[in-house]
């Protein structure tokens, strides 16, 4: 993998080619001074995200993320890609999928005319390897870890895979059914990924889709699984993330969410004790194959989160809910939020996280094997549809997966 510094000098003669004008650090309006930058887009399509900010452990990895999401939106973004007009029922039911594993806020009309793209059936290219998913969502040992990591000896590859049909409204971002067809469901950005190959793109983009789906489903349980206690035998650079939050007056609770398959979600809870201000409750998550890099990822996601605040995307973007913060207040917004912010989460069982078995190796392809056949027997499929315009980009889409926390429209029903 190339290194960030790498990958930021790979991306900057990119900007003029995907319409960013403005690269700029945000790091001095938070006391964190972890690591924030941001860039506009103001020719982003319409309904698109204009300002992509991100955070990270150096200056380095908070540019090389934040130049990513804006190829990621990019690359979403529909440019005359090539799209069939058809039915269902027309493509057939082996060449296409069933929209209706996307979890639609709507009844499909029989015969209803959508636009589809090919996308690669990542599952199709694992070939004879067996399932490697106990499909009960606990959490796995190190031995199991092991014989994971075992298992998995060939390097996966992109180019063994089926190639289906899906709906373009799972794939473009935001999705323009060009007055030819009714949208399925309100477009978004879970599952896309960006990188300097393909297989990170497709790595990237796989966790963030696991991650979404561990996320809807603890919230609709209320279930956010063990609290994750970071001890003195953890890796320095999350112990130093924390102390920052620590040392400031903020409160940070870790939990590992229950998730399919091999690997980890961590979700990082946020309470700035010192400013009670309610904007500032907020929360982060990742999943990933190792427990520490979710973390750390998690810590990143909350410092980018509270910096875009204090930036003013979150007002620009919506004033309504704005404007709910400041009536409902600190202290009932903990209330409302109590699966987060609530006393009983005191009581909640815990485990180390150096005791997390950690399953990633040291090839990316490898990864991506070990995650799809982890949660094998949770898809039947895996699509991956490339969006690349200007460097590797991918849409991962996993049907029947839950997005809920994306949107509260699409909420898996109990026989789905």
């Amino acid at each position: 993998m190339k290194s960030s510094e790498d990958t930021v000098e790979t991306l900057k003669p990119l900007m003029q080619d995907i319409g960013a004008v403005d690269f700029f650090e945000i790091t001095s309006l938070d006391r964190l001074e972890i690591p924030v930058y941001t860039i506009a887009r103001p020719r982003a399509a319409w309904g698109g995200t204009r300002i992509h900010t991100s955070a990270g452990v150096t200056h380095a990895d908070a540019k090389a993320a934040s130049l990513m999401s804006a190829v990621e939106r990019f690359s979403a973004e529909y440019r005359n890609d090539p799209m069939e007009f058809s039915s269902y029922e027309r493509l057939g039911l082996t060449r296409a999928l069933d929209p209706a594993e996307l979890i639609l806020p709507r009844q499909l009309a029989i015969g209803e005319e959508l636009h589809w793209v090919t996308a690669t059936d990542l599952l199709s290219g694992l070939g004879g390897l067996g399932s490697l998913d106990d499909g009960d969502g606990n959490d796995t040992s190190s031995d199991d870890a092991a014989k994971i990591k075992d298992a998995v000896t060939d390097d996966f590859t992109l180019t063994d895979c089926d190639e289906m049909y899906i709906p373009a409204n799972a794939v473009f971002h935001p999705y323009d059914p060009l007055g030819m067809a009714q949208q399925l469901f309100r477009s978004d950005s879970n599952g896309l990924g960006a990188g300097n190959t393909m297989e990170e793109a497709v790595y990237h983009a796989l966790c963030e889709v696991i991650e979404r789906d561990a996320l809807s489903c603890a919230e609709k349980n209320r279930n956010l699984g063990k609290k994750v206690i970071i001890d003195d035998s953890a890796p320095q650079v999350l112990r130093d993330l924390l102390d920052k939050f620590e040392r400031n007056g903020i409160g940070i609770n870790l939990w590992s969410l229950p998730s399919k398959g091999a690997g980890v979600t961590i979700a990082a809870a946020c309470d700035d004790y010192t400013t009670r201000d309610p904007a500032m409750l907020v929360t982060g998550s990742a999943y990933d194959l190792s427990p520490v890099t979710a973390a750390v990822q998690a810590l990143i996601e909350v410092a980018q989160r509270r910096a875009s605040r204090l930036n003013g995307e979150y007002a620009d973007k919506n004033a309504d809910q704005k404007l709910l913060l400041e009536r409902a207040g600190y202290d009932r917004l903990k209330r409302i939020n109590s699966i987060w912010f609530g006393s009983a989460n005191d009581n909640a069982d815990t485990c180390r996280i150096s005791d997390m078995p950690d399953m990633s190796t040291d090839y990316v392809n490898r990864d991506i094997g070990i995650i799809l056949s982890s949660i094998r027997d949770s898809a039947e499929y895996v699509f991956a549809a490339d969006i690349t315009k200007v460097m590797p980009a991918v849409r991962v889409v996993i049907p029947g997966f839950e997005v809920s926390c994306v949107d509260p429209s699409r909420i898996k029903k109990t026989n789905q």
